[in-house]
């Protein structure tokens, strides 16, 4: 945190340290403020945070808030990669492989030509595939757990809230963007664009054709204020809080979707020649799963199941 934080040219004052350290626990306060001040000995110590740490840290203490389950996953994650990633820093790719795998939390994000890609990496560029591979793995665990705390909310441990949102090789052609704009047909009782773009219930609002096209088509996504106009006026209030939680949820699983699409047509592209060993572990679909809908699907009852028995504790 010391090193990335010195790069924004920010007056590093004992002052700033102070009141930086006093928003986190007490537990690591010490441990941060030697950070800080640039001691790389702290580093390995038990509690100690790195950037996102000490943005989600501050986070809830500004909105007088406890940290919920998938933040503190996200916590967790950071600190459990603070070894490895102080190898990949000095050139140890194979000793840092052989960390994560062995780690009893990152050993589930990875796969075994994930691990040989990291191990195999030529320098810290050529990590960039396989970090973004983890990484849209840690997004859909993320996702999952913030799933659970949502299930054992509302009393119902075993009852996906986004499950639907994700695209299914059985349903080819439907992406997360019209998977919602599917249920906001089903959920407001009509069942084609034009029934929705003429539905009484919308007369006083703007709605566009060609808006509500491409987002059945799952080629763009609205804007939030845009479904949140149309949630009001066909589903009311108390159904806003769903609306924005699977329009988020529907963001993010978009995103994800997106960028596996976009590392495994660049793998293709340049598949047998030198370039392909720099797009590791594409084009192979993470787990070995045969598309990326197939990963999605299998990996996000994966992480619910993983994430249930310690969202519920």
């Amino acid at each position: 945190m010391f090193g990335a934080v010195s790069k924004l040219n920010i007056p590093w004052t004992d002052r700033l340290t102070n009141e930086l350290v006093e928003l986190l626990p007490k537990s690591i306060q010490d441990e941060m403020r030697a950070a800080l001040h640039g001691d790389e000995s702290v580093l390995h110590r038990e509690g100690i945070v790195g950037l996102w740490g000490f943005y989600l840290y501050v986070l809830g203490k500004l909105r007088e808030d406890p940290l919920h389950a998938h933040e503190q996953l996200i916590i967790e994650i950071e600190r459990a990669c603070v070894q490895a990633a102080t190898l990949c820093n000095v050139g140890q790719f194979a000793e840092a492989s052989a960390v994560l795998e062995a780690d009893p939390l990152m050993g589930n994000f990875l796969w075994p030509a994930a691990l040989k890609a990291i191990a195999t990496a030529p320098n810290f560029r050529g990590l960039i595939a396989a970090r973004a591979s983890v990484a849209l793995e840690v997004r859909v665990s993320i996702m999952a757990c913030w799933d659970v705390q949502l299930q054992v909310a509302a009393g119902e441990p075993q009852k996906s809230n986004f499950a639907f949102l994700l695209p299914s090789p059985h349903l080819r052609g439907k992406n997360s963007v019209s998977l919602l704009f599917q249920w906001l047909l089903e959920r407001s009782g009509v069942s084609t664009v034009c029934a929705l773009r003429d539905d009484v219930r919308l007369v006083s609002s703007s709605v566009d054709s060609g808006t509500l096209g491409a987002w059945s088509r799952g080629t763009n996504l609205p804007k939030w204020s845009y479904l949140k106009l149309l949630s009001d006026a066909l589903l009311g209030a108390d159904e806003m809080d769903e609306t924005q939680r699977l329009y988020w949820a529907t963001t993010y699983f978009n995103f994800i979707g997106y960028y596996a699409e976009y590392l495994s047509a660049l793998a293709m592209k340049v598949a047998g020649t030198p370039a392909a060993d720099s797009l590791a572990p594409w084009p192979a679909t993470p787990f070995g799963h045969d598309s990326i809908e197939s990963w999605l699907q299998n990996r996000y009852q994966f992480w619910l199941e993983f994430h249930r028995p310690q969202t519920q504790k």
